[in-house]
């Protein structure tokens, strides 16, 4: 049986990058190859419904999965330069022995660019132009990847997860949508994903007193949301979330509970209002509104590609009156269906097709349907 790498954001317990494992892992399972993933941690592997990690030395093959491990967060130039060597180390590692031993590499679905640390650029933009097959996310991945020298076809999807589109739920995710339900005795859920790592105490401050009295004068019961496990992250994101609501008469905290519990409380919600991209892509894929504090640039860049960029207010770009500009637009669109332009959705399953050339070119068998994220079959 040929045996497939996967490689991505894999080491850490989060929400969008276990999202995208799985999804990438049920394709390749698909097509009757096995999958390996030796980056995913203790708790990721099991979510991508592995056994075991496996091992780079047993695969026919090695796949970069969907992610933005490419592109640089908001950071001081020595943070950026730090998370360049980190990049390099974590996930460019495995692909010259990939390279050098003759078998292929395939890169898609990821999100590129900036990188200023200029070996971690150099290194990026020479893997994208020795890969078989090169696919992004959005245009301004492209721009960057050709603006740096990588002249070859590089083809342009979106992000992955947009492919989840009317998926079926499973009975966990099911049941996570009905116990948050139950939560709110039939107010609206406002589910707020807060992290603020990047942003200025004077903007933060603002930005949570100003929710703070949007939410307790509409009435709505507020969900504050953790999309991490086991890492310094979610302990700021558990005392920030503690200190929201004190005083606040309908709230709670969730816990993140995986993929599939997420997804569920996720699909409950009336409105989410978050700062990372794959909560609000999930968030997006069911229909509900979201609201983004876009703390990176790739968010950013998911909402203009699907035409709202009216709905994010990029954390480099946020005044009084376009945070109290956007809270009003978005009122009248708690408990609405959302829409996400059908040409979108056909370029995140894209990734899928791509997936099953690059697959059967290495040995794989190409699968007329997959497994979908919640277990159903889509066509």
């Amino acid at each position: 049986m040929t045996v497939i790498a996967l490689q991505g954001a894999l080491n850490v317990d989060n929400f969008g990058d276990v999202l995208l494992g799985r999804i990438f892992a049920d394709w390749v399972r698909s097509s009757g190859c096995e999958v390996v993933a030796p980056f995913a941690s203790q708790s990721v592997y099991p979510q991508m419904l592995l056994d075991k990690p496996g091992s780079f030395s047993d695969a026919d093959a090695l796949l970069y999965i969907g992610g933005g491990y490419f592109g640089e967060p908001s950071r001081s130039f020595l943070g950026r330069w730090r998370w360049g060597f980190r990049m390099m180390r974590n996930h460019l590692k495995p692909a010259p022995g990939f390279l050098l031993s003759r078998k292929p590499v395939g890169v898609i679905g990821v999100g590129c660019g900036q990188i200023s640390n200029i070996p971690a650029r150099i290194a990026a933009t020479t893997l994208c132009k020795m890969a078989r097959v090169v696919a992004v996310r959005d245009d301004e991945s492209h721009a960057f990847l050709k603006a740096n020298g990588v002249s070859r076809t590089i083809k342009v999807t979106a992000d992955a997860a947009v492919s989840l589109w009317d998926a079926e739920m499973s009975a966990e995710t099911q049941a996570a949508l009905e116990r948050t339900r139950g939560l709110a005795d039939g107010r609206p859920i406002v589910s707020l994903h807060l992290d603020q790592q990047s942003a200025s105490t004077e903007q933060w401050a603002y930005m949570l007193g100003t929710l703070r009295e949007w939410v307790e004068r509409n009435g709505y019961y507020v969900l504050m949301i953790t999309d991490q496990r086991n890492t310094p992250v979610v302990k700021q994101q558990l005392e920030e979330a503690q200190k929201f609501i004190v005083d606040l008469p309908f709230a709670s905290v969730y816990r993140y509970g995986g993929v599939d519990d997420l997804f569920g409380v996720l699909s409950a919600s009336d409105l989410i209002i978050t700062t990372k991209l794959h909560v609000g892509i999930v968030g997006s894929t069911r229909r509900r509104p979201v609201l983004s504090i876009a703390t990176h640039p790739k968010t950013a860049r998911f909402f203009r590609q699907i035409g709202a960029s009216d709905r994010c207010l990029p954390l480099w770009d946020w005044t009084p009156e376009s945070v109290q500009q956007a809270l009003k637009s978005v009122e009248g669109l708690v408990g609405q269906e959302v829409q996400v332009p059908t040409r979108v959705i056909e370029m995140a399953r894209e990734n899928r097709k791509i997936v099953m050339d690059f697959l059967t070119s290495v040995g794989g068998k190409a699968s007329k349907a997959s497994a979908d994220f919640a277990g159903a079959t889509n066509p």
